[in-house]
């Protein structure tokens, strides 16, 4: 009303771009930073995804253009000052909804310098709250303060590193490896599966979970299953596992002596040899850096994979098939080396947006359940999680050259922006399955009894063959 229709055209432009980056950065428990660190990601989408972006982009654009013809010259000075005051107002009422919203879900005035308490960033049902209006840009700053002090270790809401639990501390108190071990260390296989998130329905969990309950695999496993809290996204759930804690986004940056209580070196210093792997670049989340400075003794990504003549998978992100990996894995686990070893796997293929259909040989019915009859996104997910499980139970039920630990566990639940379809999961936990060969000798009370799904942080009750 006050300001040139192209700065205006320009300003709404703005408007919606930030619209749909804040969306981005919300859906996939993202920094701003770390998108735009990241934006040359896009490249490995998949050809639709990049279609899709494209029509957004031209349907963003049109919007700008038609609302450039529209005039105000019949607008009276006055009436344009009255309207704006209005908007004033607006944005007044609508800011203190806000910080009434965030004092009664957080018990705590929101710190605009320092953003919400974690309890903002860690629960998902804020995306089915009611509100007055979008405020991308606002978002967008808060939260870009809030991770850039989280990576920088300063004043945070996490305050201080605590102890979190984990699968990983699960499978290796179950199975005894602790310093001073008495007997053949075993292999230690941890795998942390991309957006394996706790669905409500019993079905869908069940139906992922059913190879491990295969009697080839029960005769050489105790089978322990449970759940354990998420708190962000796929970085912060590798940092959980990893090192047990709070820790965070704020291991992109964290030095050596930082990470020194964390696996790789706790297990290293144990005998271990230890490798990273992941299916996509090593420059994506500074994987290839700090997986150095935690203490990876090597690094496997798309491009050593390639060398090796794996397979790509499209999805979210082109990269190297799960099932493809599993396999490799097996092939190292079957040669004998005089020391064990640590292989730590984050999986790719299950990354948000999936794609519908998958590109899979025999994916698995969505029959089970309606929800997945009725969401193609959601049964496209389901096909990825089964096609993940289904290789790391044959991974497991193959022969190795020395008994061999699994732990597998869900980094967050599957990151819907469709709201129905992120309220079939747990905001809050995310499950695990841990499988310890019964020919170690294990700390007392691991004993096979009957299955009982353990919650958040209590100990695993194991699975029994009847």
């Amino acid at each position: 009303m006050f300001l040139p229709d192209l700065i205006s055209s320009i300003l709404l432009w703005l408007v919606i771009v930030l619209d749909m980056f804040s969306a981005v950065c919300e859906t996939y428990y993202i920094a701003p930073a770390e998108v735009l660190k990241n934006i040359l990601t896009f490249q490995n989408f998949s050809l639709a995804r990049i279609i899709l972006i494209a029509v957004s982009a031209l349907l963003s654009i049109a919007v700008v253009v038609l609302a450039g013809f529209i005039s105000i010259s019949s607008v009276r000075a006055r009436d344009r000052a009255k309207a704006a005051a209005c908007l004033v107002l607006f944005s007044a009422i609508r800011i203190s909804v806000e910080f009434a919203q965030a004092m009664a879900g957080t018990g705590q005035v929101p710190n605009l310098a320092r953003g919400f308490s974690a309890v903002d960033t860690v629960n998902a049902d804020h995306f089915r709250d009611v509100r007055l209006a979008r405020l991308p840009l606002r978002w967008l700053l808060i939260h870009e303060l809030f991770d850039e002090q989280v990576r920088n270790g300063r004043d945070r809401p996490y305050s201080t590193i605590v102890k979190v639990p984990s699968a990983s501390a699960v499978g290796m108190s179950s199975a005894g490896i602790v310093p001073g071990y008495k007997g053949q260390m075993p292999d230690l296989v941890l795998i942390v599966v991309e957006s394996w998130g706790l669905s409500k329905e019993s079905s869908i969990g069940d139906s992922i979970m059913a190879p491990y309950a295969h009697a080839d695999l029960l005769s050489k496993y105790t089978v322990l299953k449970g759940t354990v809290p998420f708190f962000g996204a796929t970085v912060v759930g590798e940092a959980r596992e990893l090192c047990g804690t709070t820790l965070g986004l704020h291991i992109l940056g964290a030095s050596k002596s930082e990470l020194k209580e964390c696996l790789p070196d706790r297990l290293t210093e144990m005998g271990y040899r230890s490798a990273a792997l992941h299916g996509m670049d090593g420059h994506l989340f500074d994987r290839r850096t700090w997986y150095s400075t935690i203490g990876f003794g090597e690094e496997w990504f798309r491009n050593q994979f390639r060398e090796k003549n794996l397979p790509n998978c499209a999805g979210a992100m082109l990269g190297t098939c799960d099932a493809a990996i599993a396999n490799w894995i097996g092939n190292r686990l079957n040669v004998l080396e005089d020391h064990p070893r640590f292989i730590y796997w984050m999986t790719l293929n299950s990354h948000l947006p999936v794609p519908t259909p998958p590109s899979l040989q025999s994916p698995a019915s969505c029959s089970i359940s309606s929800s997945l009859a009725q969401h193609p996104a959601l049964c496209s997910w389901f096909q990825l999680e089964v096609n993940v499980h289904d290789a790391i139970y044959k991974l497991a039920a193959s022969p190795h050259a020395r008994p061999t630990v699994f732990v597998v566990v869900g980094d967050h639940a599957p990151p819907y922006s469709d709201l129905e379809l992120r309220n079939d999961f747990s905001s809050t936990v995310v499950p695990y399955v841990v499988l310890v060969p019964n020919n170690i000798a294990k700390p007392r009370g691991v004993e096979p009894s009957k299955t009982r799904r353990t919650a958040a942080g209590r100990d695993a009750r194991p699975l029994h063959s009847q």
